[in-house]
C-alpha cells in the first residue's frame, strides 16, 4: 500500500467520524424530542402544576444528553485527528546550501 493511498483512507476515516458526529446530533436530538412530547402527551389529562414530575423529566433528559454530548466531542476530536495525521506532509529536508554565516566582529 502507498503512502498516499494510507493517508487518503486516512482523511476519509476522518471525515466519516465527523460525519457521524452529526448522525449522533440528529439522533439524540429526536430521542430528546421524542421524549418531551410523550411526557407532555402524559400530562395533559393532569390539570394541575406537577412540579416533581416535570424536574423529572428534565433531569432524565438532561442524562440523556450527556451521552450525546461525549460521543459528539470524542468523534469530532478523533476525526479531527485523523484528519490531521492523514495530511501529506513535505518531508525533504532543507538544504543548508544558502546559509550566510557572519562573524560577530561585522555586526555593528
Amino acid at each position: 500500500m502507498t503512502l498516499s493511498n494510507a493517508l487518503s483512507r486516512m482523511r476519509l476515516a476522518g471525515k466519516l467520524c465527523r460525519l457521524g458526529t452529526w448522525i449522533i446530533a440528529g439522533v439524540g436530538l429526536a430521542a430528546i424530542a421524542f421524549y418531551f412530547i410523550a411526557t407532555i402527551s402524559n400530562n395533559q389529562g393532569n390539570p394541575g402544576q406537577n412540579l416533581e414530575g416535570e424536574l423529572i423529566s428534565y433531569m432524565i433528559l438532561f442524562l440523556i444528553a450527556i451521552p450525546i454530548l461525549f460521543f459528539m466531542l470524542i468523534l469530532t476530536a478523533l476525526g479531527a485527528l485523523l484528519e490531521y495525521l492523514g495530511t501529506a506532509r513535505n518531508l525533504h529536508e532543507s538544504s543548508d546550501e544558502h546559509v550566510e554565516i557572519t562573524s560577530l566582529s561585522d555586526v555593528p
